[in-house]
């Protein structure tokens, strides 16, 4: 009490903070409950922050710059808090510290989640291969890593607090967490083991690679990941994906963090979770864009390509969801994305501009009797790093008829994209829910395509299609000792008549194993018949 008293005092005497300081300052003694908060602390996307890294980490990495009695302040505020009991994890990992009674006492089973801390660290540590977070120098009571249950405010589920240096970059911490997750979007010990999983990711970060405000984003992203990474039926997650898919416009740093969780999840599902550890240990020496562009490359692809495809899972969700394409759990996402733009297509073309951020997914959807969606993706790596962010603006023109330069899309639609920095965009095209593969346009095939179908990066296999007046026919399909695992109507392409699209299901709609496969496509008494090569990674 009489701490509190003195920090109060110490309040009343500030002067000349920087507008930015003393808003840092401010939102740091409110998570300190230093001083009353009366709403949640939002964030630059006017989402609740559940996590106060940004605001630790900023007064941490500003302290110097601060003036003597404005450290003062802050260093009575950063002080461990002061609780009655702690226990050991059952594994031996964490020490974790509370009270017994009153408003901070713990409103879930602690056992529970100390079982839920000890999984954590066995995942992230023994399974993921991350760095064990240093330790704290006997602060605590012993070595152990210290997690104290606070009665927190403004909405934060909890955060990590840095204490000293180890490096000029990198901190000892000790976790703070919600008592009771009473009022959240996820409750109880489900909050608190999502919490954990999440905190305790960032002082892996700051304790073994880097902490940059400017990339805070990034740090957010992995750590929500994180949580379903380890705690898969949680799915706290889920409540920040809308703020993402509302505004895909923006650019990628502009986001908390929380929201971009699918883009670590994403990467994850196409290229081993080992990706993530890779883009921290490129983190040290460059940016996170770069260091993600890096991972990328070193996995055999392209940043471009990959951030674009990105955007279509993002837009293959909810109630649009494929099954075997995209997100494991696209179908319980909350929402779908909501495009930039919204062009009646009724005329025979239509021009638009755009003004594009860095790094950024744009949507543009064209109606009539049919939906065309247009997704170009702004992946101009060094302008996301750069001070003064540059924008890039295109046209995008679509037609019903070929015109000047104009590239045909489908049957009936042709498309041109104009920028100065058109080597930066790269474009996708979605038809009636179908993405548009160009290679397939005006070809008579007589072989299956893709080759091989992989589901990480297709949604549609195209096989040829026998001579037919109708739009449907007959697919039977074998594995290579003649096991029938597919038979049903399938349909032919709307870009192609000359083949079929569809999405390899078998007969229970579950994926093919890694294998090839015989098709037999049957329209009356004309037949196609082949093979074709599935790979499931």
């Amino acid at each position: 009490m009489i701490k509190r008293i003195l920090i109060l005092i110490l309040i009343t005497n500030i002067v000349a903070f920087s507008q930015e300081e003393n808003k840092m300052i401010d939102s740091y003694l409110k998570l300190k409950n230093k001083i009353p908060s009366a709403m949640q602390v939002q964030s630059s996307d006017h989402d609740s922050a559940k996590c106060g890294l940004a605001i630790t980490g900023y007064i941490r990495t500003h302290y110097d710059s601060f003036t003597p009695k404005e450290k003062m302040i802050l260093k009575a505020a950063s002080e461990r808090p002061e609780r009655d009991t702690s226990i050991v994890s059952p594994r031996g990992f964490f020490r974790i510290h509370y009270n017994k009674s009153g408003n901070e006492a713990p409103g879930y089973n602690l056992n529970k989640f100390a079982l839920a801390a000890d999984s954590a660290y066995d995942y992230e540590i023994n399974v993921l291969k991350y760095p064990v977070p240093p330790n704290d120098n006997g602060r605590g009571g012993d070595n152990l890593y210290d997690i104290y249950i606070e009665n927190l405010s403004g909405g934060i589920y909890g955060y990590t607090e840095f204490e000293d240096n180890i490096t000029e970059y990198t901190y000892r911490s000790y976790i703070i967490i919600d008592n009771d997750f009473s009022n959240y979007a996820t409750k109880s010990l489900d909050a608190a083991r999502a919490t954990i999983a999440h905190e305790f990711h960032h002082a892996i970060q700051i304790g073994n690679y880097i902490y940059r405000s400017e990339d805070n984003y990034y740090f957010e992203a992995t750590s929500t990941a994180m949580e379903e990474f380890v705690f898969d039926d949680v799915n706290d997650y889920y409540h920040y994906i809308d703020s993402y898919f509302r505004n895909t416009s923006k650019a990628l740093n502009e986001y908390n963090g929380y929201n971009l969780a699918l883009l670590n999840i994403f990467l994850k599902d196409r290229f081993g979770i080992g990706i993530i550890k890779t883009i921290w240990e490129n983190m040290t020496a460059k940016r996170a864009v770069s260091s993600i562009n890096t991972a990328i490359e070193t996995n055999g692809s392209r940043f471009e390509s990959e951030f674009n495809l990105f955007g279509l899972w993002n837009y293959f969700t909810n109630i649009k969801s494929q099954t075997g394409y995209g997100y494991e759990e696209a179908e319980f996402y909350p929402s779908n994305i909501k495009p930039g733009m919204t062009i009646d297509f009724s005329r025979g073309a239509q021009t638009v501009t755009v003004t594009s951020k860095p790094i950024s997914n744009n949507y543009c959807l064209f109606k009539n009797e049919n939906e065309f969606v247009a997704l170009i993706t702004n992946s101009d790596i060094e302008s996301s790093i750069a001070q003064s962010q540059k924008t890039i603006d295109y046209s995008y023109t679509l037609s019903t008829e070929s015109f000047m330069n104009s590239t045909k899309i489908a049957n009936g639609f042709y498309s041109l994209l104009q920028s100065s920095f058109k080597n930066m965009l790269y474009e996708s095209d979605i038809l009636n829910d179908v993405v548009i593969d160009k290679t397939i346009l005006n070809e008579q095939k007589n072989y299956a395509f893709p080759q091989p179908f992989n589901y990480s990066k297709h949604n549609v296999l195209y096989l040829p299609a026998p001579d037919s007046d109708t739009f449907d026919m007959e697919l039977s399909v074998y594995d290579v000792a003649m096991n029938l695992v597919f038979n049903g109507l399938v349909r032919r392409s709307v870009n192609n008549l000359s083949v079929i699209q569809w999405a390899p299901l078998n007969k229970e709609f579950k994926k093919l194993s890694s294998g090839i496969y015989l098709y037999v496509a049957k329209s009356g008494d004309n037949t196609k018949n082949g093979k074709f090569a599935i790979l499931n990674d």
